[in-house]
């Protein structure tokens, strides 16, 4: 796994963890399956360009933080 994607997928799981929100829940936020936001967690799949800004919206981070 690329560098950059872990820490991408550590600060997705950290973020949802600290907002007190489960998978299902972020994933209903995106209009995504669950199964398909628990595979962008475990590093399998990517989510687009415009998920990854929605996500940056979700947790209030600071603009590219996620990109």
């Amino acid at each position: 796994m690329h560098n950059r994607i872990g820490v991408v997928i550590l600060l997705l799981k950290k973020y949802r963890l600290q907002n007190g929100w489960t998978q299902s829940q972020v994933a209903e936020m995106l209009n995504i399956s669950e199964r398909f936001y628990q595979s962008i967690e475990a590093g399998d799949r990517r989510p687009s360009y415009e998920k990854l800004n929605k996500l940056e919206d979700l947790f209030q981070t600071p603009q590219r933080v996620l990109l």
